[in-house]
């Protein structure tokens, strides 16, 4: 499954390093820190395919969707 963004393949990336043990988790930025920790549980294919896709035609950022509380 590849990357729908470029900030999602970055993520992906530094999660496959920090899961390597090629990078501690304390020198990514705090504001990455959750996603990574999310991303982790993923198997090392599945970041692999994240993290390698082409970035050519991707957006920089997809919004977050967010879910509508009921009233």
């Amino acid at each position: 499954m590849p990357s729908i963004s470029r900030s999602q393949r970055h993520v992906a990336a530094v999660a496959m390093k920090v899961k390597r043990l090629e990078m501690r988790i304390t020198d990514v930025p705090t504001t990455m820190r959750d996603d990574v920790k999310s991303m982790m549980s993923m198997s090392d294919k599945q970041l692999t395919d994240f993290a390698a896709t082409s970035e050519k035609d991707l957006p920089s950022h997809v919004p977050k969707t967010r879910k509508r509380s009921k009233k």
